[in-house]
């Protein structure tokens, strides 16, 4: 289950009753709260390379055969680097779901990151 504290509006998780979920307001935070620790009811999605593509990122070709995708907002970047294991982001964090990867994005360069197509 993913604690409260760690999401925000505009998260996508996966919800027992409703399967993938973005969270729209705080009540849907507030409720997700009300559950007991270590119950089901809210997971988290992990992250993939297909995710990271239908949220937006873009391929880039790192050196000695690493491979990063990279965000922008403007003149502002945020990268993280393919892992055999997960993604690391630019302050060596591994990033494991997708909502991490939301947070780290919109705290980083702030941008809020929205599917371009259901994956």
């Amino acid at each position: 289950m993913i604690e409260a504290k760690d999401l925000r509006i505009g998260n996508y998780v996966m919800l027992a009753d409703k399967g993938l979920y973005q969270i729209d307001c705080g009540h849907d935070i507030d409720e997700i709260d009300g559950f007991p620790e270590g119950d089901t009811y809210c997971e988290p999605i992990p992250l993939t390379e297909k995710w990271l593509i239908d949220l937006g990122a873009q391929r880039i070709a790192g050196w000695d055969d690493m491979v990063f995708y990279r965000v922008t907002n403007g003149n502002l970047c945020a990268d993280v680097q393919v892992l055999s294991d997960g993604f690391e982001n630019d302050m060596d964090k591994l990033i494991f779901s997708v909502h991490e990867y939301q947070n780290y994005i919109y705290s980083t360069i702030g941008k809020e990151l929205t599917l371009n197509k259901k994956p």
